[in-house]
């Protein structure tokens, strides 16, 4: 494809970006930590978890049980009672009341309990996950913005430096090797621009998928700033605030209790009996061989227990524990895992910090030297390909600084997220 049409389709593209009123990046994470898909799925598993929980709340509340039969009964009754042959109606009300089943039920409760515990703890890493996800967004197409703009006047400047060293050439002023050198710069600018262009698109997809629509202009995007004052001063007290704030070692704790819980519940509901209070009340009509109406009440204690002869208890009960024993072991291994993730996010942040500093420091230098060139040209100290030298080393090094800001930020935000403090108060949006 021609340089010219590649221009021609980029402009066009980013005209048709939506131009809606930009609204802030905290609005916009705001409105996405309300309202995502993702959110409101948790949210349900945590609606249905408090359902759950209210179910074995009420199993403590009586049971009513209603049995009504209607049937042909033809009965032959022994020595000299008549035989009889009936229509018999039946109907029999049962109330029970449990009183005492050795804690299997209060386990249970618990178990609920803490199943909400863990969902409430599965919705705020999914909150943090999805504001790192939208930080990550921001910066990233900030970031291939700048890229972009830094090629695109990299080809206006080259293109510009060819355009004049070829009218010196026509005035029999030039050299036409100069012209050549231009223009296989040019056509390094030019590639450069395509995969700058390439790299803005690529961020304006992950920012339309998660936010729903583009900026109209990149450039007024909110910045992200560096959260300096969140940032803990060593690894160790990084580490520590990790292992009180990280929500997956939390939602792994919580689903250790829930384990060790099911124990107890098991252990309860297996080899234990239930005590009941009964209360019942039948009606019948021509049952049993009993002409007529007939009523009868009960009011009983019944102890129950069932128990299987293969000793299936036993089975469940070790399952149980065995169930505690994976999760305690997979606590302890994600707990070495979030040590070697914060200590690798902490040595990450220190190495990105120096590494923008000194391409930073790059940027500025080889701006300086371009503009010094330029100065020395004219006065015919310097070559055409110490300028063009220099404007390539200039947008490299103005990219790789960008590029080199934008991980540190990421890098940042990442070690936050790791150490389960990253909440939207702490993201730095300058004013």
């Amino acid at each position: 494809m021609p340089i010219k049409t590649f221009f021609i389709l980029s402009f066009i593209f980013t005209l048709g970006i939506s131009v809606q009123g930009e609204a802030s990046f905290l609005d916009k994470a705001r409105e996405l930590l309300n309202n995502h898909e993702r959110i409101w799925a948790v949210k349900y598993t945590v609606q249905s978890l408090d359902e759950a929980v209210s179910v074995s709340q009420k199993e403590w509340f009586p049971n009513l049980g209603i049995t009504g039969t209607l049937g042909k009964e033809d009965r032959n009754n022994p020595n000299v009672t008549p035989d009889t042959d009936f229509t018999a109606r039946e109907l029999s009300l049962t109330l029970t009341q449990p009183l005492f089943d050795y804690g299997a039920r209060n386990k249970r409760i618990d178990v609920a309990r803490l199943g909400v515990s863990q969902a409430k703890q599965t919705l705020e890493l999914t909150k943090q996950s999805l504001l790192l996800e939208a930080i990550t967004a921001q910066i990233g197409i900030k970031t291939a913005y700048k890229n972009w703009e830094y090629a695109k006047l990299s080809v206006q400047n080259i293109k510009r430096q060819t355009q004049l060293e070829y009218a010196k050439v026509e005035k029999g002023a030039g050299f036409s090797t100069d012209v050549l050198q231009a223009k296989v710069q040019l056509a390094g600018a030019e590639a450069r621009y395509i995969q700058a262009f390439g790299a803005l698109k690529t961020a304006r997809n992950r920012y339309k998928a998660l936010f729903g629509d583009l900026p109209f202009d990149e450039s007024s995007l909110s910045e992200i700033g560096l959260p300096s004052g969140s940032i803990p001063p060593t690894i160790e007290s990084a580490i520590n605030l990790a292992l009180k704030n990280n929500l997956q070692l939390a939602s792994l704790a919580t689903g250790r209790g829930i384990a060790k819980k099911s124990i107890e519940q098991t252990k309860a509901e297996q080899f234990s009996p239930n005590i009941d209070l009964i209360a019942e009340q039948k009606y019948k009509s021509n049952l049993a061989g009993t002409q007529g109406y007939a009523k009868e009440s009960n009011l009983r204690l019944q102890l129950s227990y069932n128990f299987n002869l293969g000793l299936s208890s036993l089975n469940n009960f070790n399952a149980a524990k065995s169930n505690f024993k994976t999760s305690d072991k997979q606590y302890y291994d994600a707990k070495k895992l979030v040590i070697e993730s914060v200590s690798n996010g902490y040595d990450q942040y220190i190495t990105q910090k120096s590494n923008a500093e000194a391409l930073k420091s790059q940027a500025s230098i080889s701006k300086a030297f371009l503009e010094l060139a330029r100065k020395e040209r004219k006065l015919g100290k310097r070559s055409l390909i110490d300028i063009l030298s220099g404007e390539t080393a200039l947008i490299n090094a103005r990219s790789d600084a960008s590029t080199a800001r934008g991980q540190l930020l990421i890098s940042a935000y990442n070690m936050l997220s790791a150490i389960g403090i990253l909440t939207l108060d702490k993201v730095k949006v300058p004013r």
